[in-house]
């Protein structure tokens, strides 16, 4: 099994970058004066990045991405949410004709994609360790 991943510090700054409100603006803005040192950045702003990046947050706050519809309903994102923190998984999507379990399907541009092209299929690795994709 090969894993690659990027740096902590990238995945930091991606997580704050992603999950920051208006006034992460202002730490871009003084990143980009300060020749990209974000950590200046933060101390120069005052702005807390754990506050954007590693606090639990209500179902009921809204977030910076709320704005955007994917086609995903909110219960469906709460109990996929709620899953995860039990490292609890999903079934695989089931053939698009069928398939109303996230809200998606069929309602949007994937009713008419080829079925294997959004069918999520299990991998078995020589370790027994089962891989979705």
């Amino acid at each position: 099994v090969e894993v690659r991943a990027m740096s902590a510090r990238i995945a930091h700054e991606q997580a704050l970058f992603s999950s920051g409100d208006r006034t992460v603006a202002k730490v871009i803005e003084a990143a980009a004066r300060l020749r990209g040192n974000l950590n200046e950045a933060l101390r120069e702003t005052g702005i807390d990045a754990a506050f954007h990046t590693s606090r639990n947050r209500s179902y009921e706050e809204f977030l910076p991405w709320s704005i955007v519809d994917s086609g995903l309903s909110f219960e469906f994102l709460k109990t996929e949410h709620e899953k995860s923190r039990e490292a609890l998984s999903s079934k695989p999507c089931p053939a698009v004709e069928k398939c109303t379990t996230c809200g998606v399907c069929p309602t949007t541009w994937l009713a008419d994609a080829p079925a294997g092209l959004v069918q999520l299929q299990s991998l078995r690795t020589p370790r027994g360790l089962t891989v979705s994709i």
